[in-house]
């Protein structure tokens, strides 16, 4: 359908805008740098030259490699001031996925910055489709970074795309059943609706500070940073050493006086721990989705913004941005089932139904199939024309394009619509939409493996967003099958976040009649796998110094007691995530004098299996003392920790 946009100010026009405007107000703040409007502008145009200059060809797209730092808003800015379509990769996405995702996609200019991404890397994902690699240096933040051959070459005007209603903006993988991920296209439009929508409905203003905490290679990312950037507000980055910090990002969102936050609910839970007490007086508005909120965490959150507002919010990457919104009030009254916040109703030029498998609208109160209906869809899926005929679709009734989301809702009788599960075998995990599909067919790639399967179990009763991936295997006949090995492979071609959590071991898989996989019989499956390859049990915990470290070393980064933490949980089932993960490891690197990855709690997830790792990695050095220096070692930090404590009054 194409949509009349003539009238309407791109993404660029409003920036100039706000340039205009708001020219020497902040327009990025990271760690203790701030960067006004004029910079950013100067800047980004100087870089959107560059770009522009080294697109070869309309197939090209701009893929863009940078940690969480404000390069990384300047490299989006300048893509959307070059009108080139642009690729951001994820923190947590290995250079196999990316691979994958980017498969089908033309000549591919990479943007990389120093310190984080290199030359050799993006040869490796992009092979003879590399058009060029741009170093992004941190230099390049503080002055203008425009060659002197460059310079002469129209620097008048940045190159922009002409004769394009409504251009591709940006692409973003998601994952697939087939193996692959998907790459989903999505034009400016959508975001300009939300925009529209966000800013009205909320009164967003340059007055406002937005927190850039979403996921880096997602889409919630975009709306973290062109929002601001469209209305003249400052797009506030919290330091590394903030993120894996319990209690950082609260008292970050404090000192920086943030208004305007984007989170799932288990990050929620870190910005919101369960025994914070301290309000949050600048936050205006919190936005909650990714997985269902429950209301529990619902009622936390209110308690401590005395002039806040809560919302949670439904959408998908097919369905940029938020398509549905639920202002969360009144839940210390409102007892009644569901024990979840409903997902609201529809933004603006939006219509949100719920279908039978026949098509037809069901009742209200009834389960069905949620569809999205607006002309402000995601364009589909690059080169997959059947998925996207498949997935989106044209309601002849309403005259209106629709997203078949495969979720499944019913709206109450106030209109309210809610999330109940899913159609198909997507979850939704830790905040991301995982197809487990696309696990078993990694699984199947790793070798030695005659059958797999893969379920996913929802503690709903239990913490938020809770719930685990467990992945059954049936090793080939013969093979000599070691789970650390294997759990090693799949790292090497699975997102972090879609690694299952547990591996169960089977003799032989249960069949149903059809002789095809019982996923209902496996939840009763023993594992078989040897215990001496990956034992249940793991060493005395009076007798191992360095388990005993890593317990000290997880409660503090949890924030409960040692006592509540068994040798044999992984750390993702008793509260940790991705952000504490990265406090983690910096610890026990500290300790240990180890180079461990935060991927590696991936691999070694429980006391256990990582002091045992640390203790064998240690052993092959080829130094006998080492073992007992690394004790040592463990033993000092735990006494200046004990001092630490008592000399700061806290409790032991």
């Amino acid at each position: 359908m194409s949509l009349n946009t003539k009238n309407v100010p791109d993404l660029c026009d409003r920036f100039e805008a706000a340039v205009r405007r708001h020219g020497d107000r902040p327009a990025i703040e990271f760690d203790t740098r701030i960067w006004t409007y004029e910079e950013i502008d100067r800047l980004s145009d100087d870089l959107a030259h560059r770009i522009g200059h080294r697109i070869a060809q309309p197939g090209c797209i701009v893929a863009i490699d940078c940690e969480r730092h404000a390069i990384l808003v300047l490299s989006i800015l300048a893509c959307v001031k070059a009108g080139a379509v642009f690729f951001v990769l994820g923190e947590n996405q290995p250079e196999h996925y990316v691979a994958r995702a980017l498969e089908n996609v033309g000549n591919i200019l990479w943007l990389g910055s120093e310190g984080h991404a290199d030359e050799e890397k993006a040869k490796r994902i992009a092979g003879d489709r590399l058009s060029a690699y741009l170093a992004l240096e941190k230099m390049q933040m503080e002055k203008p970074c425009v060659s002197v051959e460059e310079s002469s070459e129209g620097m008048d005007a940045v190159p922009r795309r002409h004769g394009v209603e409504d251009p591709v903006l940006y692409m973003v993988a998601t994952s697939g059943t087939t193996g692959r991920p998907k790459l989903v296209s999505t034009s400016v439009s959508p975001i300009l609706n939300f925009i529209d929508w966000y800013q009205e409905t909320f009164s967003l203003s340059y007055e406002d500070k937005f927190s850039m905490l979403s996921g880096l290679g997602y889409d919630p990312l975009i709306r973290d940073i062109l929002t601001p950037l469209c209305i003249g507000a400052c797009v506030s980055i919290p330091a590394n050493e903030v993120l894996g910090k319990r209690g950082g990002l609260h008292g970050w969102i404090d000192a920086a006086r943030v208004s305007v936050i984007h989170a799932t609910p288990q990050l929620a839970q870190l910005v919101f721990p369960q025994d914070e007490t301290q309000s949050l007086e600048s936050v205006r508005v919190i936005a909650i989705g990714g997985s269902t909120l429950g209301k529990g965490l619902a009622r936390h959150i209110r308690s401590l913004l005395p002039s806040g507002v809560l919302v949670n919010v439904y959408g998908a990457t097919e369905t940029p941005q938020v398509m549905s919104y639920h202002v969360v009030e009144n839940l210390a009254d409102d007892t009644s089932s569901p024990e979840h916040v409903p997902i609201g109703r529809p933004i603006r030029n939006v219509d949100i139904q719920v279908f039978d498998d026949q098509g037809a609208p069901v009742e209200h109160g009834e389960v069905g199939e949620i569809h999205v209906l607006t002309q402000y869809l995601a364009v589909g899926y690059h080169q997959a024309p059947e998925l996207t005929r498949e997935k989106f679709i044209y309601h002849e009734k309403s005259s209106r394009r629709a997203y078949r989301t495969g979720d499944l809702g019913f709206i109450d009788r106030r209109g309210d619509l809610h999330y109940v599960g899913r159609k198909d075998r997507q979850v939704k995990h830790r905040g991301y939409r995982i197809q487990l599909e696309e696990i078993e067919q990694a699984i199947h790639g790793a070798g030695q493996i005659a059958a797999a399967a893969v379920v996913y179990e929802d503690f709903k009763e239990s913490a938020v967003g809770a719930g685990k991936i467990i992945c059954y295997l049936q090793a080939e006949s013969g093979a000599h099958f070691k789970k650390a090995d294997f759990k090693q492979k799949l790292m090497d071609v699975l997102p972090a976040y879609m690694m299952p959590d547990s591996y169960v071991v089977v003799e032989k898989m249960p069949l149903n009649s059809r002789h095809k996989i019982d996923y209902a019989a496996l939840k009763s499956a023993v594992d078989v796998s040897d215990p001496l390859v990956m034992p249940q049990s793991g060493p005395s915990m009076q007798n191992n110094v360095v388990a005993r470290e890593l317990l000290s070393m997880w409660a503090e980064v949890l924030g409960t007691s040692p006592t509540n933490i068994s040798p044999d949980k992984n750390f993702f089932d008793i509260g940790g995530n991705s952000l504490l993960s990265v406090a983690l490891i910096k610890d026990i690197n500290r300790a240990f004098s180890k180079k461990l990855k935060v991927t590696d709690l991936y691999l070694y997830s429980n006391i256990n299996e990582l002091s045992k790792y640390i203790s064998h990695e240690s052993e092959n050095l080829g130094q006998p003392d080492r073992v007992s220096n690394v004790s040592r070692r463990a033993e000092n930090l735990s006494k200046m920790r004990t001092a630490r404590n008592r000399r700061d009054g806290i409790k032991l």
